[in-house]
């Protein structure tokens, strides 16, 4: 990840209701970190992204 912070140590989970719930154990900072990188091991660089998006601009 880039930014000041690399590690994720906090992740904060969201509801419809506007509940929110702030998990920092270890155990559960480990999957979400694995949910981290392979979102990130998917996702197009930013160079793809732009070319991606141009080239789905041109297809309207």
């Amino acid at each position: 990840m880039e930014g000041p912070i690399a590690q994720l140590d906090t992740v904060q989970l969201d509801s419809q209701h506007g509940a929110c719930e702030f998990l920092d154990a270890e155990a559960q900072l480990s999957k979400y970190r694995a949910v981290v990188d392979r979102m990130q091991s998917c996702a197009l660089s930013s160079a793809e992204s732009r070319d991606f998006l141009r080239h789905c601009t041109q297809e309207l």
